[in-house]
């Protein structure tokens, strides 16, 4: 998660980007958890819907959606290559 954090740091300025993060929990079960885990995008509580709608299977998937509201990036997991790979994509798109 620092990774992530620290691309949320990075693009907070942009107004053409936005990190969400999706959680399958209830409000008051993820409030609990973020008391202990530190997350800087926005996290929306009880959201199997959207994560249906996206055919999210595992998490963490990570999916950057252009302005077009396409996919242009989508993956599973966090492997060493993860946030460069979610860097590059939104550089891309912030270059069209």
């Amino acid at each position: 998660m620092p990774e992530l954090n620290e691309l949320v740091k990075k693009y907070r300025t942009n107004k053409d980007v936005v990190f969400l993060g999706f959680a399958i929990n209830e409000k008051e079960e993820l409030n609990s958890f973020l008391k202990k885990k530190s997350f800087l995008n926005n996290l929306i509580p009880d959201s199997q819907k959207i994560a249906d709608d996206y055919k999210v299977s595992s998490y963490l998937t990570h999916i950057i959606i252009d302005k077009n509201s396409k996919i242009a990036y989508l993956s599973s997991g966090l492997s060493p290559t993860t946030t460069s790979s979610i860097e590059n994509s939104i550089e891309k798109l912030i270059e069209e």
